[in-house]
């Protein structure tokens, strides 16, 4: 009994190990290499063993490279090259459909399909598609906003694969990964599996400026403001998880001017505010986006105050404030924003009952509607 165990649990070990190449071929190109180093491999042969690559998308991008070896800071085009290694990628020099000039392109997923990457001067990704048994690469910038259309073309059994697969495919490094990877596992089934992919450029950079609506009102007295016109300006942090899901933070300043309906009374409300939400989004198609936000704003009122006209003084309104926000945005082409959001903060003062001198404050809530656009750097 002993001796069948021991036969059967080699066997077993020995058909994971055949299989466990099989299971992991291709899908993901790593892109690493035997050694640590960074490596550059030229067309005449010359192969330059760890220079410093200069990682700069305006140095070394899909048209060029620029290392430093020896002190010496060196560019050499994409058609004097076989491959670099920066550490993390291998690229290529390869040749590109339509185009004279090669580029330098890495492989994120290969087998029967397979999709590459690049980058422009200004760091925005380039992907490209080819089949195994092609010499170039089609750029798929060109189809980035109707990429099913051109797949559809492309691959003789899309339809096919389509049915089964049932993901909307976007101009993305996740989504043009988890395609291919799925695709390469249904043309062979036996060699390939699905891969889910991270997305590695999941950071976004904004800047927003919107006009408002402000609403200032107590609950503990008889003064009613009027809603007053106001503006809003920031930059904005996107961390988008997955497509669906987000976490969105606002770097703002308000300010708003508020007169009382009856009484000599004007509120001025200067706020820097911080503002984490989590988004959802929506696709309408390849170029529009709906997402929905909820979350929380902490705020810190700036030499605010309300005016009290005819008794001649202020009454200063205190700093950190905390409350809520929702809102919607409408997103053209992943940069473009038109949004309208609601945000409401508690505000505190001290007492401002006319004719009254009592150290008791006052607590009230800011309410302020926001319409405005946004842009987002790629």
């Amino acid at each position: 009994m002993k001796k069948m165990n021991s036969f059967f649990l080699k066997k077993a070990i020995l058909v994971a190990y055949l299989l466990t190449p099989i299971l992991s071929v291709a899908q993901v190109n790593v892109d690493s290499t035997s050694k640590n180093y960074n490596q550059i491999i030229e067309i005449s042969g010359n192969s330059i063993k760890s220079p410093i690559i200069l990682g700069e998308r305006r140095k070394t991008n899909e048209d060029r490279l620029t290392y430093i070896l020896r002190g010496n800071e060196i560019t050499i085009r994409a058609s004097e090259l076989v491959s670099f290694f920066d550490g993390t990628s291998m690229f290529y020099s390869r040749n590109v459909v339509d185009q004279n000039d090669k580029k330098l392109i890495k492989n994120i997923v290969s087998g029967p399909l397979y999709i590459g990457q690049s980058f422009k001067k200004n760091g925005v990704s380039v992907f490209y598609i080819k089949k195994e048994n092609e010499d170039r690469y089609i750029q798929l910038d060109n189809y980035k906003y109707s990429i099913e259309s051109f797949l559809q073309g492309y691959l003789n059994d899309f339809i096919e694969f389509k049915c089964k697969y049932q993901k909307k495919i976007f101009y993305d490094y996740v989504s043009l990964g988890e395609f291919a990877s799925a695709y390469n596992a249904y043309r062979v089934p036996e060699t390939y599996v699905p891969v889910e992919f991270e997305n590695p450029e999941k950071l976004k950079f904004g800047v927003f400026g919107s006009v408002n609506i402000s609403s200032l009102s107590f609950t503990d007295n008889l003064i009613k403001f009027k809603d007053a016109p106001s503006y809003s300006f920031g930059i904005s942090i996107t961390d988008q998880y997955t497509r669906t899901f987000s976490l969105d933070i606002l770097a703002s300043y308000t300010h708003s001017v508020i007169e009382a309906k009856v009484q000599p009374i004007e509120a001025v409300i200067k706020t820097v505010g911080i503002e984490p939400s989590l988004g959802a989004s929506f696709y309408i198609n390849n170029l529009i986006c709906i997402k929905v936000n909820l979350g929380s704003v902490v705020n810190y009122e700036i030499n605010s105050g309300l005016n009290l006209k005819d008794e001649g003084r202020s009454v200063l309104i205190k700093g950190f404030n905390i409350g809520y926000s929702s809102g919607v945005d409408v997103i053209y082409k992943s940069k473009y924003h038109a949004f309208a959001k609601y945000v409401n903060s508690k505000i505190n003062t001290n007492n401002f009952d006319l004719g009254t001198i009592e150290p008791s404050s006052k607590r009230g809530e800011l309410s302020i509607v926001r319409f405005g656009i946004e842009y987002s750097f790629k």
